[in-house]
């Protein structure tokens, strides 16, 4: 245990127990023996307080957050763009080398398309905070394209027809772009 856990519960004992020996309450000597209860009672739970805080130090000293995760909202937010990063770069190598890709790589082109279908549910999240109903129904349509479009995608994966992938990626960057544009409720005039 810390020094300054100590100092910090034998502050509370102090205090609590300073509290019952004031001079008001012992001017009487007919309340000296409440005032005597009172002391006892305010030394019990300062020293049961103490231990609770001493005996578990990880609830005294519980971090927000342990760095390594976001929080919900923001880690869907980023998988939403890290799924537009990640598109521009295999829509980019399958365009450039579709000949020479082999067939682990052709189904690591199918995972991740997996990956961009299931990503359209921490879109619908992000989609369900949306206060303009225009723009919530635009978004709601974009999650809907984007995972048809996902499983469209695959089919041209497994026929490893590299020009209809490329053709159906750039209509899901597209709807991913149109998608985080229905995010904004910043009016077009400004």
């Amino acid at each position: 245990m810390m020094i300054s856990e100590h100092v910090a519960s034998i502050l509370v004992l102090l205090l609590t127990v300073s509290d019952a020996f004031s001079i008001g309450k012992v001017a009487h000597p007919a309340n000296a023996a409440v005032d005597r209860r009172e002391c006892l009672a305010g030394i019990v739970s300062s020293v049961f307080g103490a231990a609770v805080v001493t005996a578990n130090p990880f609830v005294a000293r519980a971090d927000v957050s342990d760095g390594n995760s976001l929080p919900l909202g923001a880690a869907q937010f980023s998988r939403v763009l890290q799924l537009q990063s990640d598109l521009k770069g295999v829509k980019k190598r399958v365009a450039e080398g579709a000949s020479e890709i082999d067939k682990k790589e052709w189904d690591n082109v199918s995972k991740f398309l997996r990956q961009a279908y299931s990503v359209g549910d921490d879109m619908k999240a992000i989609a369900s905070g949306i206060y303009n109903p225009d723009n919530k129904k635009r978004a709601l349509n974009d999650i809907v394209q984007l995972r048809k479009y996902a499983q469209a995608a695959d089919l041209s994966v497994n026929k490893q027809d590299g020009s209809g992938f490329v053709g159906i990626a750039e209509k899901m960057e597209f709807l991913l772009s149109d998608f985080l544009d229905s995010l904004s409720d910043v009016p077009d005039e400004i």
